[in-house]
């Protein structure tokens, strides 16, 4: 599995974990998500991003079957990802995310891949 793949996955893991201070780690300070859930349909800055993700994991955490988690990725874009993932089991309905990544900045002394845009869909 390439980094993206695990990288996608784990993500979801950790959605379904309600680990909100793990995922917030994964975002780049200036990520953006777009989701269908709240009016405006868009989040950002660090505040808004950690607001959302205590509401989302709280709603889709125990609705989300890590069995059913599909993720592709795109060999022309390796820091992309989308993974799909069947809300709860025998649902028809699915969560997709479509991850932009960046690998960190070398002056924060790694490489590790941080979400630059998320767009979630239903």
């Amino acid at each position: 599995m390439d980094d993206s793949r695990i990288w996608a996955h784990e993500f979801v893991k950790q959605v379904s974990k309600r680990n909100v201070d793990y995922l917030l780690g994964l975002f780049d300070d200036e990520a953006t998500v777009y989701e269908p859930f709240s009016a405006t349909g868009t989040v950002s800055g660090r505040v808004e991003l950690e607001s959302f993700l205590k509401v989302f994991c709280k709603y889709t955490s125990a609705v989300v079957d890590m069995k059913s988690v599909r993720v592709s990725t795109m060999r022309d874009a390796p820091y992309s990802a989308t993974a799909a993932v069947t809300l709860g089991k025998g649902a028809r309905s699915k969560l997709v995310f479509e991850f932009n990544l960046a690998k960190s900045p070398p002056s924060q002394g790694n490489d590790n891949l941080r979400v630059k845009k998320l767009k979630i869909s239903l």
